[in-house]
């Protein structure tokens, strides 16, 4: 947990030194790693960073974006993975980690909602057992289903 000091000792080392040189911000930070000061500043102390609920026209935004970056493949034919980044900049004030969750939880069309069936559960199980508690592994062998799905349910 980070205290209010380590938050307050974060907010200035980012007005010195900009949100981008995680590794000069952290020296500023007791303790703490460029990463964790990284995520806790995306995460929940930049205040241009909207943390609400999503609109209509950012999910429209999104959805257009991941489609259009959906089909893009190298020059050997294999799709490239979606550049959640690039589809932040078109969504004022949200993160590419956001845009990510927002997709695979709620928009994604190919993920499923509701209740697990007996199926699933016994695949859940099977996948515990052959892949321990590798989420991202077990939701592979899951059609449908989102490594937070997994770990949830389990």
């Amino acid at each position: 947990r980070w205290t209010l000091e380590e938050d307050e000792l974060l907010r200035q080392a980012v007005q010195l030194h900009g949100p981008h040189k995680w590794s000069l911000i952290a020296s500023h930070v007791p303790n703490r790693t460029p990463m964790q000061c990284s995520t806790r500043w995306l995460g929940a102390l930049n205040p241009n960073i909207h943390k609400g609920r999503w609109t209509e026209n950012e999910d429209a935004i999104l959805r257009y974006s991941v489609l259009e970056y959906a089909s893009v493949t190298d020059s050997e034919g294999r799709v490239q993975p979606i550049p959640w980044n690039k589809i932040a900049e078109r969504i004022p004030n949200r993160t590419g980690i956001q845009c990510q969750a927002r997709w695979t939880e709620a928009l994604d069309p190919y993920v499923r909602k509701g209740k697990w069936g007996l199926e699933e559960d016994a695949l859940l199980r099977m996948g515990v057992s052959d892949f321990g508690r590798c989420w991202i592994r077990i939701a592979e062998t899951i059609p449908g289903r989102t490594q937070r799905q997994c770990r949830t349910r389990w």
